[in-house]
């Protein structure tokens, strides 16, 4: 298990609003910036030239404007090949990681169950990612398949959401929980209704045993506009709020939910939402409004007392079709 990261308080509930802006997207910021920032240099060298022109310097005025375009133009042929790796490389690129969990109750009752955490699918059709994301879940061989919302982008995509889902094998069952984007777009009867038909198991704000382990996955309703109910939801579970209670592994759409979970003692938070940051320079800026608001909560594994909770990078994009520095995920959990 990699080092684990502190879930500090200044950054707990500042992930995302509940609606997202929609008059400028980040990528028309960047592209306007762009478009900016090529314009100036090309008046500037051109300037340039034109001063030292008038200064009877031709010549060298002649080889300063050639050289400012030939800089201009490697720096466009850069932009060009960063922006087509974050286009068409990186958000076909899923990255497998093996997750080891150190906690004895859940080691004890799971032994070598493997499980695989996947999130925001952002779904919009059944492409050439989709079809690697299948191959790659199954290639594990897991016992359990979980995933923490946002299987959609809207919903045209939902059709294609749902024949991914029907395609991932998992020995013992899938289980998932709603995302914001979910929601928003879906109803709840829509939702629950169709994964259910096709074997998966919602848990909105419910509770449900991981088969004779012992041990119980519990999920909650979207934090993101305070749907959750985790008191509600851990009713279910026998011997809840004692110390008879049995190990739980929760799963929300967001990191949002990582108080109430510390509070309950909750030993495994596992979530997703802010998609790694989705594009950007890492300490610098990210250009996703789904982690700006929180840019140090990006992915990986954070603790908070008692309780783990390991961000999930997730699958696909929103906002724009953009990954860099932030690969697709999908996470493969054993317990020791």
């Amino acid at each position: 298990m990699g080092a684990s990261r502190r879930f500090s308080t200044a950054f707990r509930g500042c992930l995302m609003p509940s609606k997202a802006r929609r008059t400028m997207t980040a990528a028309d910021h960047l592209k306007l910036a762009a478009i900016g920032l090529h314009v100036g240099a090309a008046g500037a060298i051109v300037l340039h030239g034109a001063v030292l022109a008038g200064g009877r310097q031709f010549r060298a005025a002649k080889q300063a404007v050639w050289r400012g375009l030939r800089l201009l133009a490697a720096v466009v042929v850069l932009e060009a090949a960063v922006f087509s790796y974050a286009r068409l490389i990186e958000p076909n690129w899923i990255v497998v990681r093996h997750l080891q969990v150190r906690h004895e109750a859940l080691a004890e009752a799971l032994g070598s169950t493997r499980l695989v955490h996947l999130t925001d699918l952002h779904t919009e059709r059944l492409g050439w990612r989709e079809r690697r994301l299948v191959q790659l879940a199954n290639r594990e061989q897991p016992e359990w398949i979980v995933i923490t919302g946002d299987f959609v982008n809207d919903a045209q995509g939902w059709p294609a959401a749902l024949e991914v889902i029907r395609q991932l094998q998992a020995a013992r069952g899938i289980v998932a929980v709603p995302g914001n984007t979910d929601n928003h777009f879906l109803t709840p009867r829509q939702f629950d209704e169709d994964l259910q038909a096709i074997g998966v198991k919602v848990l909105r704000n419910a509770a449900v045993p991981l088969g004779a382990t012992g041990a119980w996955l519990v999920g909650v309703d979207d934090p993101v506009n305070r749907q959750d109910r985790l008191k509600l939801a851990l009713r279910g579970v026998p011997g809840s709020g004692t110390s008879a209670q049995p190990p739980v592994i929760l799963l929300a759409h967001s990191p949002d939910i990582m108080p109430d979970a510390v509070a309950a003692e909750i030993p495994l938070v596992l979530v997703g939402h802010t998609h790694g940051g989705q594009i950007g320079i890492p300490w610098l800026i990210r250009f996703s409004s789904y982690a700006n608001r929180g840019r140090h909560i990006l992915g990986g594994l954070y603790h908070d007392g008692p309780t783990q909770l390991y961000l999930n990078r997730g699958i696909g994009s929103k906002v724009m079709p953009y990954r860099l520095l932030a690969p697709p995920e999908i996470t493969v959990i054993s317990f020791e």
